[in-house]
């Protein structure tokens, strides 16, 4: 019960080294959208997400955490995506607890570039829409990472960090 319907908690990253999920430790928390367990993790006890409203879960350990003692993640929209280790989609499908999930992928490659707006790193996942993606940004800001050009069109940028453009 360690965090327990606590409606300010909006997004979950579970420490590294953390080996267990407690029973009931995020029971109807329906604020946290995401939840990201790292490959620590080995098991994981009943109802402990119970009633969440999850948007998307990320496990990124390769054998999928044991949910023997009843279900994990009951009452959890079983169609958002659940990103785990491309090695180990058809495992985590088949996996006691985790075969609930109807749309289990494998985590998605994130390319970086040495790019970084109002403190926000550039991604192949964001520079088609910058402006909708990093805060204090507005108007069209893309980067094309193929001929390493920034495109600002009727763009204002409202400084977050140190420097509003900043690259090495």
């Amino acid at each position: 019960n360690a965090f327990n319907d606590c409606s300010k908690i909006i997004s979950v990253t579970i420490p590294t080294g953390v080996k267990y999920i407690g029973s009931y430790a995020f029971y109807y928390n329906t604020n946290i959208s995401n939840l990201t367990i790292p490959n620590s993790v080995t098991g994981i006890e009943e109802n402990s997400f119970k009633g969440c409203k999850f948007s998307t879960i990320t496990c990124e350990a390769t054998t999928p955490p044991n949910c023997t003692i009843g279900n994990p993640f009951s009452g959890i929209n079983n169609s958002i995506p659940v990103y785990v280790p491309e090695s180990s989609v058809q495992t985590y499908k088949n996996a006691n607890g985790w075969n609930n999930f109807t749309n289990i992928q494998a985590i998605p490659t994130v390319i970086s570039y040495d790019l970084w707006i109002n403190g926000t790193q550039i991604t192949d996942q964001n520079c088609t829409s910058i402006s909708s993606k990093v805060s204090g940004v507005s108007g069209t800001v893309s980067y094309d990472a193929t001929t390493f050009t920034l495109t600002l069109s009727n763009a204002t940028l409202a400084p977050t960090a140190a420097y509003a453009i900043q690259s090495s």
